[in-house]
């Protein structure tokens, strides 16, 4: 029992008083929910699977808040709450949520339809009832949970879990029975206990970048002591991390959504910045590309192998990637390994030429961001790429452009800017970007398009509809401040990891939709990402 005790709570190196242990072990508890039960709970397998996620963060952090208050209220005596106050000032960080909330609260009076704001249920549930419990956990996980590997780890274990569940789904084996009970011309759209492949693929990003940047950084954790523990972590780092990182590549490659090659992409152009910096960084960098390179050729002899697979393998970028991977994978790995082993000749771990690499290699993207911007500039204007083979499409800028959503924000643009003045500051409300467009867009949406969006399928223009231009940028210079504070500093391997999780997953955002699925899994990451400046100003103090 007592060894269950430490896996669960990790109380050994708790250095809080005995106050701060018990709310720390409340949400090590709540943790585990939301991270490794949370991911895979449905009453009716696919059917109300927003709702069912929704009743279930709604009631699990019921408990949770309501375990923290009368622990609070009844364990802890007044005169010893004094700590408890100093964790929780608010950081810089945490104004802009609160501005955030703020905009969607007025947004919400200005919408003249307060109840359907306020619980989402015009939309996926996220109104702002969510959306104050997702600030409000935010706080609690930063302020009272002390940093330990264990939920990390339970969260690495559900991605892998969930990737090899879509994995098999893809294969058409349908080891649970979920999507025999879809509509059969339906089927292909859904995989693993996401539903939506999209979301499926926010998810799985989520657990790649989680995965990598535990690879990267798990040389920035405390070691536990001289007691053998500390070869545990090199164990993690150069085998159990990069394994969880290489199912989940091959499970974003299956889910067949082009938002995977958006994530991944910001992963690897993130990771450089910390991780060239050192030859022990610059090793885990050439290992998670070769982890890449060897999925993509995986998936390719997959594909060979089983021609006749239930789902159309022709529209996905990674999918056609892995198909030319005869071509390319050898002399990547060739060259990756000579790196690796090049980079092992630094035994003292420093390697001078490395904030040389980082410049330069941060450099190049610039110019070829100015490039791609560039090329779209030139193809709203109406140059044709269609003739360029793989990415041509992806430069035909008209409404049918990303399945539609060339007009979808096109239109959620044009709607916006009919907006009064209010409105464009607060929004209309959140969840009511669907209802806007059915009393304006309609008719036009439907003979466009032939389907009726609820959503622009890109988070950023949700919440500049929805919560006003000072909400959105509120939420995402919050998300993305709270990121660069944790990656700037790199002391911290968990915290770093979180980071590297988040922001892949806010770069598939950009073409995809925010629902609690994945949304109450994100803020859990942030709270748990920001609990080691908690941590650090309280010492400071």
């Amino acid at each position: 029992m007592k060894t269950l005790n430490n896996f669960l709570f990790q109380d050994r190196d708790l250095t809080h008083d005995v106050y701060l242990r018990s709310l720390h072990r409340i949400t090590q508890v709540y943790l585990f929910l939301m991270l490794l039960v949370f991911p895979f709970y449905s009453t009716n397998c696919y059917f109300h699977i927003l709702r069912d996620r929704r009743n279930f963060f709604l009631c699990v952090t019921g408990v949770y808040l309501s375990g923290l208050l009368l622990t609070l209220l009844c364990r802890i005596p007044r005169e010893e709450r004094g700590v408890i106050r100093q964790r929780c000032r608010l950081m810089k960080t945490d104004w802009l949520l609160l501005i955030f909330l703020c905009s969607a609260t007025v947004g919400m009076i200005l919408s003249g339809n307060v109840k359907v704001v306020f619980f989402g249920t015009d939309g996926r549930y996220q109104g702002l009832l969510m959306w104050v419990l997702y600030g409000i956990t935010y706080f609690c996980i930063s302020r009272f949970w002390h940093m330990n590997l264990v939920p990390i780890h339970l969260f690495l274990l559900g991605g892998i879990i969930s990737s090899v569940w879509g994995i098999t789904d893809f294969f058409g084996m349908d080891i649970f029975g979920w999507i025999g009970r879809v509509k059969p011309e339906q089927q292909t759209m859904f995989s693993s206990s996401y539903g939506n492949i999209n979301t499926y693929t926010a998810a799985i990003l989520l657990v790649a970048g989680v995965s990598a940047g535990m690879t990267v950084f798990a040389g920035t954790m405390p070691r536990k002591g001289a007691d053998g523990a500390g070869s545990c972590h090199n164990t993690c780092s150069r085998i159990l991390y990069p394994a969880v990182f290489f199912v989940s590549v091959l499970a974003l490659i299956y889910g067949r959504s082009d938002n995977a090659a958006l994530g991944l992409m910001m992963l690897f152009l993130v990771l450089p910045y910390w991780s060239w910096r050192t030859s022990g960084g610059l090793q885990a960098y050439c290992m998670l590309l070769e982890c890449v390179v060897v999925a993509l050729s995986c998936s390719g002899l997959s594909l060979s192998a089983c021609p006749d697979l239930p789902v159309d393998v022709t529209g996905s970028i990674l999918l056609n990637l892995s198909q030319f991977h005869s071509y390319y994978s050898l002399p990547i790995l060739l060259c990756l390994t000579f790196l690796m082993y090049w980079s092992s000749r630094h035994e003292d771990g420093s390697w001078k030429y490395g904030s040389l690499c980082v410049r330069i290699f941060y450099c190049l993207i610039a110019c070829l961001a100015l490039t791609g911007a560039g090329l779209i500039a030139m193809a709203f204007a109406g140059r044709d790429f269609s003739s360029v083979p793989m990415i041509g499409r992806y430069f035909v800028m008209t409404d049918a452009w990303g399945a539609h959503r060339g007009y979808i924000w096109r239109a959620a643009l044009e709607e916006y800017r009919h907006l009064n003045w209010l409105q464009k500051c607060f929004g209309t409300g959140l969840e009511t970007f669907g209802n806007l467009m059915r009393s304006i867009r309609y008719e036009d949406m439907i003979r466009s398009t032939g389907v009726f969006f609820d959503s622009p399928h890109n988070e950023f223009l949700q919440y500049l509809v929805a919560a006003g231009l000072l909400g959105c940028c509120a939420l995402f210079i919050w998300v993305f401040s709270c990121c660069a504070r944790v990656l700037r500093s790199g002391k911290n391997g968990i915290s770093s990891a979180c980071a590297a999780g988040i922001l892949a997953y806010f770069a598939a955002s950009f073409v995809n939709i925010s629902v609690p699925i994945t949304q109450a899994i994100v803020i859990v990451l942030m709270g748990m990402m920001m609990a080691s400046y908690v941590d650090i100003e309280e010492k400071a103090s």
